[in-house]
């Protein structure tokens, strides 16, 4: 879990670390659904390799996919 020490604030965007087996919860306390998540590999090859956009994906870089629960 992030700690008071990993948050920092950039143009009101949070960054801060967060375990990957603990985004669904994250999320929910949001009233959020974790559609998906997915790591820097899959980043790499579904969406930068798709677009022949060269940039590199960091291994700590994720994505994930909610939406607001019903």
């Amino acid at each position: 879990m992030a700690t008071a020490e990993d948050y920092s604030t950039v143009q009101n965007e949070k960054i801060y670390g967060l375990d990957p087996a603990e985004i669904g919860d994250h999320l929910s306390k949001d009233s959020l659904s974790l559609i998906e998540d997915i790591g820097s590999e899959e980043v790499q090859e579904r969406y930068m390799k798709l677009v022949n956009l060269d940039l590199k994906v960091f291994e700590i870089e994720r994505l994930a996919l909610a939406e607001v629960k019903k």
